[in-house]
């Protein structure tokens, strides 16, 4: 496989002109921390990392993340609600097979980790483009765990050559979002169980919903609810790591080099 860059590569010093032949520049646009302009085969031009929430950010995050992947959640998880049930004789809450509580858990676990992967792609290709500036207004964490999770331990090569290594980077984000997902669980599904009591027609031990419509409009409100709330916080992810280590990389808050970031 050619090289390809390595989605959470942030360049650093001057030492990188000889390990990679990137030409870098550090031009002090703001004061204490610099731009970063990259060049090799393409260029990167990472933004300053703000102080506070700009207006850019906030549209960024909630409405391009936000927004849009509600959208896309609802039309995904209507059409193949749509193609799943409305064939079959019934639909229940519980009891398999056709049981809306396993769905919702199922599209909850893929939804997160499919949007966690697309969002470390884009996300960190419009910082390098310079498309939206880094968060830097967040204290750099300390915790050996809250480091491994943003990855700000991990030393990132600039070109993954071979499947290995986008095994691994695959594997690493997907363990990430399980975390996330860990958290969110029990209040989503639990929510949405809730709310398919209180809609369903009780038979028994379990709730019934009519075939058509019911399951598809209970998932396209689903997607809209996971879509807007796990996207932009994914999104912020990668900011806000991307100005903690743009910030390691300029020296800000006694951090004199990269190595004492990548190999502590």
């Amino acid at each position: 496989m050619p090289w390809t860059t390595n989605p959470l590569f942030i360049p650093g010093g001057d030492d990188e002109k000889v390990t990679t032949g990137v030409e870098a520049t550090l031009q002090h646009s703001s004061g204490d921390i610099p731009d970063v302009a990259i060049s090799k085969y393409e260029e990167w031009e990472f933004k300053t990392p703000t102080d506070r929430l700009t207006r850019r950010q906030a549209v960024y995050i909630f409405v391009l993340d936000g927004l849009v992947a509600a959208i896309l959640g609802a039309g995904i998880n209507f059409g193949i609600a749509y193609g799943t049930y409305h064939t079959q004789d019934a639909v229940r809450l519980f009891i398999l097979p056709n049981a809306l509580a396993a769905d919702a858990g199922f599209t909850l676990l893929a939804q997160f980790i499919i949007t966690w992967v697309v969002e470390c792609f884009i996300v960190n290709f419009h910082l390098r483009k310079g498309l939206v500036p880094p968060i830097g207004f967040f204290r750099e964490p300390k915790n050996r765990f809250m480091r491994w999770y943003f990855f700000l331990d991990h030393k990132q090569s600039k070109e993954l050559r071979g499947f290995k290594p986008w095994i691994g980077l695959i594997l690493s984000n997907a363990l990430r979002s399980l975390i996330l997902l860990a958290v969110f669980f029990p209040v989503v599904f639990g929510a949405s169980i809730g709310f398919l009591t209180l809609v369903g027609t009780r038979r028994g031990a379990d709730w019934y919903f009519d075939v058509v419509w019911a399951s598809q409009v209970f998932k396209l409100i689903f997607g809209v609810a996971v879509g807007s709330t796990c996207t932009p916080l994914m999104a912020a992810f990668w900011l806000v790591r991307c100005g903690w280590v743009l910030k390691a990389r300029a020296g800000v808050d006694g951090i004199r080099s990269v190595d004492e970031i990548t190999n502590p």
